[in-house]
């Protein structure tokens, strides 16, 4: 425990480096850019198709390709933003001055790996998601479609045709049979809440593994496969600092949300407009904040990982 409290310590202590704050927001302006950018040129593109092809089938086939060759782009521009800002923290840590130029040298050849990564690990947290909220879902859906439902809308039509003005009685009688047993609604509603329960549990016990996702294949220029390897070995190792370290950088970022709040309540007593802009300004700050503390927690993590690795 004293070891993930001291590395705590050094991370909250560097994150508020303004200098690294500069980083993240310059990473911040070019994914921006680089993602309109893309977007811009495949919007071009996908018109040039659809004026060739129109709603064809072909036409649909290569509107879905275009589709998924821009997320990769985008995908990719965002893991090089990543990378990048992993290589100026670890330079933070290790008392080495990174310029933007140095961090996209080592950045830009691992980006594909990093990416393989991130897309296994990003198949593996939508899995879980839809494994265990999804039949939830479903029959939530399915209660708010059966055909007592159909009726009450039905019902409602009806009124609106005879009378100027509908009365909230008038629309609780309509659908009075629709739900007159409550576990039509409590039973699949309780279903996807206790299914996002279980699934947030679920990625919180492996995220030991996912936290590492990025530094393995840019720090250690390994491929996707031998990073995966190695990902686990480190994540195996080093469990429960990981898991620990993980849950501290959460409740510290949710109590910098509640903190926000906090503040900004007596200016919104005071007058709304100086609230709002009391908002927009934290918001920005203790945003800019979370990811600075955030890339820097990440980075530790893999650092203390490998040195405690180095010690044995």
């Amino acid at each position: 425990m004293s070891s993930v409290i001291g590395a705590f310590k050094e991370v909250l202590s560097k994150s508020f480096d303004l200098r690294f704050w500069l980083y993240v927001i310059i990473a911040i302006i070019l994914l921006l850019v680089g993602i309109a950018v893309v977007s811009l040129v495949f919007f071009f593109i996908g018109i040039i198709f659809f004026l060739i092809f129109g709603l064809s089938i072909p036409g649909i086939l290569i509107y879905i390709l275009l589709g998924v060759i821009w997320y990769v782009a985008v995908a990719l521009v965002s893991v090089l933003m990543g990378g990048m800002i992993y290589t100026i923290a670890r330079g933070h840590f290790e008392g080495k001055k990174v310029s933007l130029e140095e961090a996209y040298a080592k950045a830009r050849p691992r980006v594909w790996d990093m990416l393989k990564i991130e897309i296994i690990f990003g198949i593996i947290v939508w899995a879980i998601m839809v494994i265990f909220v999804l039949p939830g879902m479903l029959g939530l859906l399915g209660a708010f479609s059966g055909p007592a439902l159909t009726q009450g809308i039905a019902c409602v039509q009806s009124i609106a045709t005879t009378q100027p003005q509908l009365t909230e009685e008038a629309i609780a009688t309509c659908f009075a049979g629709t739900f007159s047993d409550p576990t039509t609604i409590i039973a699949p509603l309780f279903s996807m809440m206790a299914g996002l329960l279980v699934s947030l549990l679920v990625i919180i016990i492996i995220s030991p593994f996912l936290m590492l996702a990025l530094s393995v294949p840019l720090f250690e220029k390994k491929g996707a496969r031998a990073s995966l390897g190695r990902i686990f070995e480190l994540g195996k190792k080093n469990y429960f600092f990981n898991l620990l370290s993980i849950i501290l950088m959460v409740i510290v970022v949710i109590i910098a949300d509640i903190l926000r709040e906090v503040i900004v309540w007596p200016f919104m007593i005071i007058s709304p407009v100086l609230g709002a802009a009391v908002f927009l300004v934290l918001f920005i700050i203790i945003l800019l904040w979370q990811m600075a503390f955030s890339y820097l927690y990440m980075v530790k993590i893999y650092l203390a990982n490998t040195g405690s690795e180095a010690k044995k």
